[in-house]
């Protein structure tokens, strides 16, 4: 067992996984991998999914923050 999951649903979690991301068009994989992370954590336990939820907000904010001037985000001239 692995997380409180048996081996089979796991496999048969995975076969799943695998057959929707490569059914799906290009541009949806990655939600596909983030909805298919979700239902694993979910599955095991329902109190990680707050967790994971939390971080890919946190994770996504950072990532748009990477993009943008703080100089003319401030207002100001940022050496």
């Amino acid at each position: 067992m692995l997380y409180g999951i048996h081996v089979d649903q796991i496999s048969g979690f995975i076969l799943i996984c695998v057959s929707v991301y490569y059914a799906v068009p290009f541009k949806w994989r990655w939600p596909v991998l983030l909805m298919a992370s979700y239902a694993f954590y979910f599955m095991s336990s329902a109190n990680t999914i707050v967790f994971m939820i939390a971080t890919t907000i946190v994770t996504y904010a950072g990532g748009l923050l990477t993009g943008v001037d703080f100089g003319i985000l401030l207002g100001c001239c940022i050496l």
